[in-house]
């Protein structure tokens, strides 16, 4: 199984001003060309207004087959989760992972999941790799009637893409934050006022 990244087009839920989807697919490529377990999909690359995940998830479903996609979220996106594109929808075809800048994840998906279907019913799966939730639709609308999620500690970078944008824009970046390859990118096509 391979990570598939998906730079997108255009981010429903935010604002400002951004890299085109050709710089960042490049600076995604630059920093991934190296490693043999993920891939930059272009599937976005000809979209037009706002890209919403789920559309996104239905187009790339010809690469799982029969497989279940894990859909990889930061703690923050997954808290907004019930303001994306039909999230019910989407949580009948993927699974969850959920991640954590600064290592502090939600005690567990209730929440989150409430919100989006008040009647769903949640337990924890101990024999599940590494431990997961189990969220089952009482009245589903779908072939799959649940989803996983599951709660990743991480020892990731407490430095958010809004700050990096920043600090490039004010012309400086602390060793380490952005990979050579990446920062070569950025140099090359004049990126984020560099």
């Amino acid at each position: 199984m391979k990570l598939i990244v998906v730079p997108t087009a255009a981010n429903p839920l935010k604002d400002g001003p951004a890299a085109s989807f050709a710089d960042r697919a490049a600076m995604l490529v630059a920093m991934l060309n190296e490693t043999e377990v993920a891939v930059v999909s272009q599937v976005e690359a000809d979209q037009e207004g706002p890209a919403y995940t789920v559309d996104t998830i239905e187009r790339l479903k010809p690469l799982f087959a029969d497989e279940i996609p894990v859909l990889l979220v930061g703690a923050d996106a997954w808290q907004s989760l019930p303001d994306w594109r039909q999230p019910r929808r989407l949580l009948e075809m993927v699974d969850i992972a959920v991640f954590s800048r600064d290592g502090e994840l939600p005690a567990g998906p209730e929440s989150v999941l409430k919100m989006i279907d008040p009647n769903v019913r949640i337990c924890y799966d101990a024999n599940y790799p590494s431990g997961c939730w189990i969220a089952r639709f009482v009245e589903p609308n779908a072939a799959r009637d649940h989803v996983r999620i599951q709660f990743l500690n991480a020892d990731i970078p407490h430095i958010s893409s809004t700050m990096l944008r920043s600090q490039l824009a004010h012309g400086h970046v602390p060793p380490g934050d952005v990979p050579p390859t990446v920062r070569q990118v950025i140099e090359e096509r004049g990126l984020y006022g560099f």
